[in-house]
């Protein structure tokens, strides 16, 4: 049974090994799918998951990406496109019957489309950043997305969004340190 670290968890490292950590838990999530009495439950645990990242890699690795690297711009952007196609996939999941056929349908569309983000990450964008990065950039860069990724109680529980993902997009408003929760 999957366990996601508790909350108030942050595990910092360099971007890079911030994000890869990220993609094997996804992966391992991705591959627990496949067992139909720990889809429905994992899904919401994978969908909060997927929020997180994609909420840190905008709000702070694509900036970096578009400012640093030369083509950046089609980098992130590229990134961007795959973050909406997956939130897309993650709407209609939110709206599937768990027990309906299309549910598991939905599931294997968004793994494919969450592998194929991870292939992009790691092939282009991983190397491009550590050849253009200082390693103290790629450190302030960790500790931002890690910091990005933790949920606050009291964000979570104002959040009056109607869809999960705004839910989520909500509990993870970025706070710079010293700011209150």
């Amino acid at each position: 049974m999957w366990r996601y670290p508790a909350e108030g968890t942050v595990t910092s490292g360099d971007v890079l090994d911030v994000l890869a950590r990220d993609h094997r838990e996804i992966e391992a999530m991705l591959g627990l799918l496949e067992e139909p009495h720990e889809r429905e439950r994992l899904a919401a645990v994978l969908v909060a998951t997927l929020v997180r990242h994609a909420i840190a890699e905008e709000e702070y690795v694509y900036p970096m990406v578009r400012d640093q690297v030369p083509d950046g711009d089609r980098i992130a952007d590229r990134g961007m496109s795959q973050h909406a196609q997956v939130e897309e996939t993650i709407q209609q999941i939110a709206g599937a019957d768990p027990a309906d056929v299309t549910f598991a349908r939905l599931l294997d569309a968004l793994s494919r489309e969450v592998r194929r983000h991870v292939a992009h990450d790691e092939a282009e964008l991983f190397p491009r950043l550590r050849r253009v990065c200082t390693t103290s950039d790629l450190m302030w860069l960790g500790e931002r997305v890690a910091r990005a990724k933790t949920p606050t109680l009291a964000r979570a529980a104002s959040a009056s969004q109607d869809t999960l993902i705004e839910q989520v997009r909500a509990a993870l408003q970025i706070r710079e340190p010293g700011e209150p929760d």
